[in-house]
């Protein structure tokens, strides 16, 4: 009897864990533009309970959205419309509708001036967009558009001339960083007065553009120097800046842990030979890791991502040979082992879950991709594909959630250890985890089509069961396309 009430017992719990966990799914409501309705729509991540948020036809010969999605308030949505590499009537507009009073609205300074960039504020309902002159590409200017009072204010830059605009809010939205290019990486900070705060010359690093310079808290920025001889730090409370220089060489590239006190220097230290040193902000050292790396100066390189895990505990880099090796905060170094001689394959994908570095090989003998998994926590290596049946040749991307790894077709659960396959209503395409994009519970994930064209399918997938179904076709990780409905993820 004692025995027969347990059972029950159990079954009580795992029917309200099932059913919470249900309800909780069907209260994460996602939004995404939808080409048959010529509206944005949202509905439940099981595609129920479909309603209209704002009717949006697109121009003829526009294809794709992009925009920063919801203000913080939730209280205005955000977008543009155009097609990559067309002049003409793309993106010219800045689209606005209030989903207090359903006003839908579009803004545009001039006929002649397309919106290159946008990205709200993260406390206000304030956006900061870079515009350029479709006549002369080398002009840009950047607009503060203050949505609290309907303002908009012009923002004199200290380069009246230049290209390839970016801004960056501060955590606290009390600043914003404005990026260009002349010849150099130029920025000015501004205040919420409007007013420029003058700040020192620096300059780029490869494709790490969009990450100079990087707020390293709510009133510090860090960049590179004139020279690329130091990085440096600028207060803009007290106006101090301090520099930080490896022996000699110069730097290339910077990758900031999360929590933005330590960061990996790439160095360049003579014709195809690179350092690498660990910056520590709160001992101010800067201290060498390795004298010989690798370091892919391009689009495709590793950097393009950060190296650091989500505690900023540990981080990667790949030595001359290929092998992956793990550097902690108080610089002891884990050389990953027993990789039989295999090598990284190219273009790998290297990706932390909690304190595990998944990354893959290519095994010769089958012509494949293998994946692996490096505990730390007991220093053991293992073989997550020896169980899969297909694995693709060649180069196959990986992108991982909170608790799952996505690769070819298939998803791995950590905790079951099993892989099970994607299952879609459209073939064709690998996917891939768009990051960032998961439900609070982990359980449901945008995912991103790979095919021939810049708009990409993309899916809303149960991860635990790999049930995946197509909701819209985007620029790749463009927010106002698709995302989870404000207030409501």
């Amino acid at each position: 009897m004692r025995l027969h009430y347990k059972i029950l017992l159990i079954c009580y719990f795992i029917l309200i864990s099932i059913t919470l966990n249900y309800a909780q799914d069907v209260e994460s409501r996602i939004y995404y533009y939808d080409f048959d309705e010529s509206a944005f729509v949202s509905e439940t991540v099981h595609g129920e309970d479909k309603t209209i948020l704002v009717e949006y036809e697109l121009p003829d010969g526009h294809e794709t959205i992009i925009g920063d999605g919801f203000s913080p308030s939730g209280s205005w949505f955000v977008w543009t419309s155009g097609q990559f590499g067309i002049a003409d009537d793309n993106y010219l507009s800045l689209h606005l509708f209030n989903t207090q009073t359903s006003e839908h609205f579009a803004w545009s300074p001039d006929d002649d001036q397309q919106i290159q960039f946008m990205k709200w504020s993260p406390v206000d309902d304030l956006l900061i967009i870079v515009f350029s002159n479709t006549r002369d590409i080398y002009s840009e200017f950047f607009v503060l558009y203050d949505l609290r009072n309907n303002t908009f204010s012009e923002i004199n830059s200290v380069a009246p001339n230049f290209q390839m605009g970016h801004a960056s809010w501060s955590s606290n939205g009390r600043y914003v960083s404005l990026i260009y290019r002349e010849f150099t990486i130029v920025f000015d900070v501004i205040n919420l007065s409007k007013e420029i705060i003058e700040t020192p010359a620096t300059n780029s690093y490869g494709c790490e553009f969009s990450s100079i310079p990087n707020w390293i808290d709510e009133q510090t920025l860090s960049y590179l120097s004139i020279e690329e001889t130091s990085v440096q730090t600028l207060n803009l409370e007290s106006g101090e800046i301090l520099s930080f220089a490896p022996l000699s060489g110069i730097i290339r590239a910077i990758d900031w842990s999360h929590d933005r006190n330590n960061g990996l220097v790439y160095v360049e230290v003579g014709e195809e030979n690179y350092s690498l040193w660990l910056l520590d902000l709160l001992s101010t050292e800067m201290i060498l890791i390795d004298d010989d790396i690798i370091f892919y100066d391009n689009c495709t390189s590793p950097l393009n991502k950060t190296s650091w895990n989500e505690n900023s505990r540990f981080a990667y880099y790949i030595d001359r040979n290929l092998q992956p090796h793990v550097v902690s905060i108080d610089t002891s170094i884990l050389m990953i082992p027993n990789l039989d001689e295999r090598q990284l394959s190219v273009g790998t994908n290297l990706l932390w879950i909690d304190t595990n570095l998944v990354f893959s090989t290519y095994n010769v003998d089958s012509n494949n991709l293998d994946i692996f998994q490096y505990d730390l926590s007991n220093e053991t290596l293992l073989d997550l594909t020896s169980n899969l049946d297909r694995v693709s040749a060649g180069i196959s991307p990986i992108s991982v959630s909170s608790n799952y790894i996505i690769f070819d077709n298939h998803i791995f659960d950590t905790y079951s250890s099993n892989w099970y396959p994607v299952v879609s209503d459209f073939e064709g395409v690998t996917p891939t985890l768009v990051n960032g994009r998961e439900s609070p519970n982990h359980n449901w994930a945008f995912l991103e089509g790979r095919d021939s064209r810049f708009t990409n399918p993309i899916f809303i997938s149960n991860l635990q069961s790999g049930n995946a179904r197509v909701i819209t076709a985007c620029a790749p990780a463009m927010p106002s396309c698709y995302g989870w409905l404000y207030g409501q993820r």
